[in-house]
């Protein structure tokens, strides 16, 4: 794949076209204009609404997030309901501070909450960004593009005419209309095209701000794409996608084992040199750049939690036992519903332990570890097979989510081998048996059961398409 040095990067702006500076619609998919409705496996499709034509996201709590180059305003989301935006509410994130480099204060992010609330479920932000070659999910509400692909000669010069297959350079223009659409795609390494020679797969981008940003590229087998990052030998995703005008805003969707996760959002493209109007015109080759949230999480977090079931603004032992409530309700909440499988189940109270407040089955006392200090604290409180009814929770022993505090809950907390083990970590993920319990700790709770049974006697947010951008710091807005 040639790039000329001199390409220049369009951002992806809503609703104004200026000297270097457009607006994109949508997301171009190479081999459909399908993909009108949510994937099999759905990642967060309920959750994508449109915002001033181009895109956003609901992350929970009547909070919306899209690009500052979109602007809020009301969402309309995918079963035609529309709710109107608090003007007050209005937040635009901040630059984290990167040594040896100068970002704008502000960056392309904003977020702002609805009048109303949706009742969708939240949606679960990436603590770090997808790995080199991960496959992604891009959802947005850009233009359609052309059923059949468009052919390109190029001269040395970078003039562009078009031409008969095979052509020099191949894609979609894009046509009138706009569609929520999903496609597919995988992670690049940021070294494959901007050489800084660092150990991170980010990038800076100034769209409407610097922006921090992941890299997809828009793939195909004809040479003009880049064929280094591979999965199962394979550089072309089965919906490779790229964005187009009014995809800004548009979620970035990557599965962390088996959880979705929001790991992006669409703020711009890149393509060639003098190529038809990139965030119009999806030639294979150009890239989509994606805020990553992963460096804006904590800011994120700071008004919106996931999992704050309370809204407290923390993950606390509160939550937990709402969720395991809810789990016993007729009443269906989408908000407790973590893995967006219409139930809430055991299934539910695993991601929130283990991916969303970050610790184990055992943990009685939050603080991240299951030690000896949890099981002294839960037989303090007494509740271990007693005569009440459902009256245990997380703190008090119900760890497997029954309300009950028995032999069953060590069993659950027993099986992660965690115990004495320290907090989760997340950079080292391992995949290996499930372990017996130790005698030790066995020992430890023979000991500690029968002392307490003593005591208790007397106590009782593109359509997809393909396009390609010239490179520089300036990008094109895709609003």
């Amino acid at each position: 794949m040639q790039f000329s040095v001199s390409k220049t990067f369009a951002l992806l702006l809503a609703g104004a076209v200026c000297l270097f500076v457009t607006v994109a619609n949508g997301a171009v998919v190479r081999d459909t204009t399908a993909n009108l409705v949510p994937p099999d496996d759905d990642p967060g499709w309920s959750n994508v609404g449109i915002v001033r034509r181009s895109t956003g996201i609901y992350l929970g709590d009547r909070w919306m997030m899209t690009a500052a180059h979109v602007g809020a305003g009301e969402v309309a989301f995918p079963d035609e309901r529309v709710f109107a935006h608090d003007p007050e509410s209005i937040i635009r994130l901040a630059n984290p501070t990167v040594p040896g480099r100068r970002l704008s204060e502000e960056t392309d992010i904003i977020l702002f909450q609805l009048t109303e609330d949706p009742e969708l479920p939240g949606l679960q932000i990436s603590r770090k960004s997808p790995p080199i070659g991960s496959e992604v999910i891009f959802i947005g509400h850009g233009r359609n593009r052309d059923e059949e692909p468009t052919y390109w000669d190029v001269t040395r010069t970078w003039r562009w005419s078009e031409s008969t297959p095979p052509g020099d350079y191949s894609g979609f223009s894009t046509v009138s209309g706009n569609s929520l659409r999903w496609g597919t795609n995988l992670i690049e390494d940021d070294e494959h095209f901007r050489n800084e020679f660092d150990d991170n797969i980010t990038t800076v981008i100034d769209t409407n701000g610097d922006v921090i940003v992941l890299i997809t590229e828009f793939d195909h087998d004809d040479g003009n794409s880049n064929e280094l990052v591979k999965v199962d030998d394979d550089f072309i995703t089965e919906f490779e996608s790229q964005a187009v005008l009014n995809d800004s805003g548009g979620p970035l969707f990557y599965k962390n084992g088996n959880n979705w996760q929001l790991a992006g959002m669409a703020v711009g493209v890149d393509g060639f040199r003098n190529q038809p109007n990139v965030v119009t015109t999806a030639i294979f080759g150009n890239l989509t750049y994606f805020a990553d949230l992963a460096t804006y999480r904590d800011q994120i977090e700071g008004r919106v939690l996931y999992g704050d079931f309370d809204s407290d603004g923390d993950l606390t032992v509160a939550d937990i036992d709402l969720l395991t409530l809810a789990t016993f309700s007729d009443h269906y909440d989408p908000s407790y519903d973590l893995d967006r499988n219409g139930e809430i189940d055991a299934a539910d109270r695993l991601i929130w332990v283990e991916d969303v407040k970050g610790t184990f089955f055992g943990d009685a006392n939050f603080d991240v570890e299951f030690n000896s200090s949890d099981l002294i604290d839960v037989f303090q409180a007494a509740e271990y097979e007693d005569d009440l009814e459902v009256n245990s929770t997380w703190a008090t022993g119900d760890w497997n989510g029954d309300l009950e505090f028995t032999t069953t809950d060590f069993v659950v907390a027993l099986q992660s081998g965690s115990y004495e083990a320290g907090p989760r970590v997340y950079e080292t993920p391992a995949a290996s048996a499930v372990p017996e319990p130790s005698s030790v700790i066995l020992l430890l709770f023979a000991t500690l059961s029968l002392a307490m049974w003593r005591r208790s006697i007397t106590s009782c947010s593109l359509s997809l398409t393909s396009t390609f951008c010239a490179r520089s710091k300036k990008g094109w807005h895709l609003r």
